[in-house]
């Protein structure tokens, strides 16, 4: 089986599509309300994306905690590969956001993505991609090295078109489409999950990547790679939108929620704890903290800085932690809100 054409000829004005669109749209408009109204957003830009990355690297079999992403963040020690490859799709994720929302989608987007993610420059692909077997036959041979750039600039053509369908279905098709094409030796897929959160912000859905959808493909990694091979097998190109677009009305709910419950706990942080408000905001953008990050970001002495700290995990507010060389100060009630 080889790469259908795109875009499909479909016709994707039917009333369960109808229905999911508009749900989803809704679930989005809630949570950028919500993101926008609530003071802080740096703590939502700074946390969020690490949950996406956790979750989208654990679809790959590229198995970390979003803990041990908070610490390696601001560890002096190197960090496992898991872990690094964790890092830097975060940092893919919020690099992407004003390219793609100054530019759109794009395959030098998509390459940028992939080659942070990989660490290394990840060029088009110059050897066969994966076939993909079930049951020893095959059923699904992506494109031949020669044809990527071609593919790619119809890909590209579609997704920034803004005559064709509502951006969210336009999304799912592009994303299969993107998996299909299967562009480079690696990352794939880890690359067509931030393209999908950039997709949402370059689209005006959000104002900012706060939304953790690879946790839905996660949970239902089964159904996700049967509905991708549903399109290549049987032109299944209706279930595979309708399963999308509950991805994104799942996530938009389930991030707002979090994101209230993350706004309620700074509030009530500061109300129980004697600190300074800049120090607060600190430790839930950074909820593992050292005392050079204090004294940096509120222009204390260290010795001022470390009080503070300790001062705080005498009262029960933070732990501290000593990893090797460095100590850290941990927000864990942030870390177990965020784990739920």
């Amino acid at each position: 089986m080889n790469l259908k054409a795109f875009p499909p000829a479909v016709d994707f004005a039917v009333p369960e599509i109808f229905r999911a669109v508009i749900d989803a749209s809704n679930a989005l408009a809630r949570l950028d309300e919500i993101a926008e109204l609530l003071d802080n957003s740096a703590v939502f830009i700074n946390t969020i994306p690490v949950l996406e990355a956790q979750a989208s690297s654990e679809i790959e079999n590229v198995v970390t905690t979003h803990d041990s992403i908070f610490k390696a963040d601001v560890a002096s020690t190197k960090t496992d590969q898991d872990t690094l490859l964790a890092i830097r799709l975060r940092k893919a994720i919020i690099a992407g956001t004003e390219i793609a929302t100054k530019r759109g989608i794009s395959a030098k987007l998509a390459s940028m993505i992939c080659s942070e993610i990989l660490g290394r420059e990840m060029k088009l692909r110059q050897q066969p991609g994966t076939v993909i077997q079930s049951g020893g036959k095959t059923i699904y041979t992506p494109p031949a090295p020669e044809e990527l750039k071609g593919l790619l600039s119809t890909w590209e053509a579609y997704v920034n078109r803004e005559d064709v369908l509502h951006p969210l279905i336009v999304m799912a098709l592009s994303h299969y489409q993107f998996e299909a094409i299967h562009p480079f030796s690696d990352g794939n897929g880890r690359t067509g999950r931030v393209l999908n959160v950039l997709h949402l912000v370059a689209n005006g859905l959000l104002k900012q990547p706060v939304i953790q959808m690879s946790q839905y493909l996660f949970e239902y990694r089964d159904e996700y790679y049967k509905r991708l091979r549903d399109v290549d097998s049987k032109d299944a190109w209706i279930p595979w939108v309708l399963f999308i677009l509950e991805g994104v009305r799942v996530a938009a709910v389930e991030t707002a929620t979090k994101l209230k419950q993350i706004t309620m706990m700074q509030l009530s942080f500061a109300e129980r704890y004697e600190t300074k408000a800049s120090l607060i905001a600190l430790i839930f953008e950074k909820p593992y903290v050292q005392i050079g990050q204090v004294v940096e970001r509120c222009g204390v002495t260290r010795v001022t800085a470390a009080n503070w700290l300790e001062s705080l995990e005498r009262q029960g507010a933070l732990k501290s932690l000593v990893s090797g060389r460095d100590k850290f100060f941990i927000n864990q009630h942030l870390v177990k809100a965020l784990a739920s």
